[in-house]
């Protein structure tokens, strides 16, 4: 699988670059090579919202992944990647991409210090599709990578989400949404390319169920 690494300013995409050559995957920056064929677009995290919401506008970008979600293109996004995929987040004014409808919420105070930051298990939560069993089972009680202050809540979203994806939870004074598959979006909360083995096996696994 190809992907098209969407290297806007202030986001993690040197980590996201050499997590995929890790993993002997091919890749083009947006920035450098957006008109080369690639089969997947990752939205790579670190930053803040409006701030990657108005390069994205400026540079075309959002309208770019809208296509080729239509397209039937894989989109996957990390953290913040993540989290742009829905309508609209507390961290900003600016509306998001719109891919999902729903809004991405601070996380709750409580004993669990915000931001989330560390190594966290996850839960798998919903298992609807036959092509997500290997991620669901073993990323199960699994801990991955977190650095974040908002997530998105199932509470949140539009009801074919909630009836249709495939989920992983986290908690942190609450239960969040860590991880997702639903149609041709694939979600990461936690830093997969940061959470090495269990990092690199989730991205093959993916790459598997979406071949």
């Amino acid at each position: 699988m190809k992907f098209m690494i969407v290297d806007f300013p202030q986001s993690n995409f040197v980590s996201v670059k050499y997590w995929l050559q890790r993993n002997r995957q091919q890749f083009s920056l947006f920035s450098q090579q957006r008109n080369d064929p690639f089969d997947a677009i990752l939205l790579p995290g670190v930053g803040s919202f409006d701030f990657a919401v108005e390069h994205m506008q400026q540079q075309g970008i959002d309208q770019f992944v809208r296509d080729s979600v239509d397209e039937g293109k894989l989109v996957m996004g990390i953290c913040l990647g993540m989290q742009l995929m829905f309508s609209s987040s507390e961290e900003g004014e600016k509306s998001g991409l719109g891919l999902l409808s729903g809004k991405v919420k601070r996380l709750d105070t409580g004993l669990c210090k915000v931001p989330n930051i560390g190594w966290r298990a996850v839960t798998a939560q919903h298992n609807r599709n036959a092509s997500w069993d290997s991620v669901l089972t073993s990323s199960n009680n699994r801990q991955f990578y977190f650095m974040h202050g908002y997530a998105a809540h199932f509470e949140d979203l539009e009801t074919s989400f909630t009836t249709m994806a495939d989920t992983l939870t986290g908690s942190c004074n609450g239960d969040f949404i860590a991880a997702f598959s639903y149609k041709n979006l694939v979600g990461f909360q936690f830093h997969p390319e940061k959470s090495y083995i269990a990092g690199d096996t989730i991205l093959q696994q993916v790459i598997e169920a979406h071949a």
